[in-house]
């Protein structure tokens, strides 16, 4: 089990690092902890701290999954899945803290996708120090600053992760640090199955969103996908049966306030979209 990190001091990186006092700061959690040393890693970088706090809540959010909820009503509980969009003019670092949240989650995490046809396995080289863990979070892909509508549906299929992260099968036993079967409360084994879990990273969110003829049924997918309450099925003759079950979709993006209302289609400015999105804007 790893040792519980120790927090970084804002006071000490404040006096290493004199800069000007952000307004944004006011609103990051008093208690020490991922957050607020997400921010302190990029300062003096130029990134604006809303941006950087957003960036460490979808960090925060894709590790989590759905292993934490709040109790909302009995049977519909509430889950860490976010739509984040960084909204600011050119050179504002929206890049900066989007690619700085990416490496992290990466880094701490481990695997996000499987291993290139004829590769060997790769030694695990996450943070992770128990089995069971990396059997339950290294299997969850990232759909990274462009996709249509079919790739993202064969990403969300629980059945396709087979060969995902560092247990193999849609299946799996979770096991100890020393090899032993976990069991639940009434004796069974303890097991894991892969669920519809998924990033979207989008650097620049007209690319993946624009009124381009092959974004069309993109934002109807990504409406549907962040519903956390019900397990999904999409079925075609060519394609058969993709089953999405356990939903949690996180996404983060990037825009400037021009291509935002140039660029991307109605289709996302209606429906309910944004309504369900986080806007961190900054004008300058």
């Amino acid at each position: 089990m790893l040792e519980r990190p120790t927090p970084l001091s804002r006071e000490d990186f404040s006096l290493r690092c004199p800069r000007a006092l952000d307004p944004f700061e006011a609103f990051l959690p008093s208690q020490p902890g991922f957050i607020q040393d997400f921010v302190i890693g990029l300062y003096n970088s130029e990134v604006p701290v809303a941006y950087s706090a957003w960036s460490a809540v979808w960090c925060l959010a894709m590790a989590i999954k759905r292993e934490a909820w709040v109790k909302w009503f009995k049977d519909d509980p509430l889950f860490p899945n976010f739509y984040i969009i960084l909204s600011g003019p050119p050179s504002s670092k929206k890049g900066k803290a989007v690619g700085r949240a990416v490496r992290v989650y990466k880094s701490g995490i481990g695997p996000v996708d499987r291993p290139i046809k004829g590769e060997a396995e790769r030694p695990y080289e996450g943070k992770l120090s128990e089995p069971w863990v990396r059997a339950m979070k290294t299997h969850v892909p990232l759909i990274m600053d462009f996709s249509t509508t079919r790739p993202l549906k064969a990403a969300l299929s629980w059945r396709g992760r087979r060969g995902m992260g560092t247990e193999k099968g849609s299946e799996v036993e979770l096991r100890d640090a020393d090899g032993e079967l976990l069991h639940n409360e009434d004796g069974s084994i303890w097991k894991y199955t892969k669920t519809s879990e998924i990033g979207v990273v989008t650097e620049e969110l007209s690319t993946f969103l624009g009124k381009q003829k092959y974004n069309e049924g993109l934002v109807p997918l990504m409406l549907a996908i962040y519903n956390t309450d019900l397990d999904k099925e999409d079925r075609t003759d060519a394609h058969g049966i993709v089953s999405m079950r356990s939903l949690c979709t996180n996404w983060l993006a990037g825009t400037t306030a021009d291509s935002f209302q140039d660029a991307v289609s109605d289709t996302a400015k209606g429906d309910g979209f944004f309504s369900r999105a986080t806007i961190v804007h900054l004008d300058r």
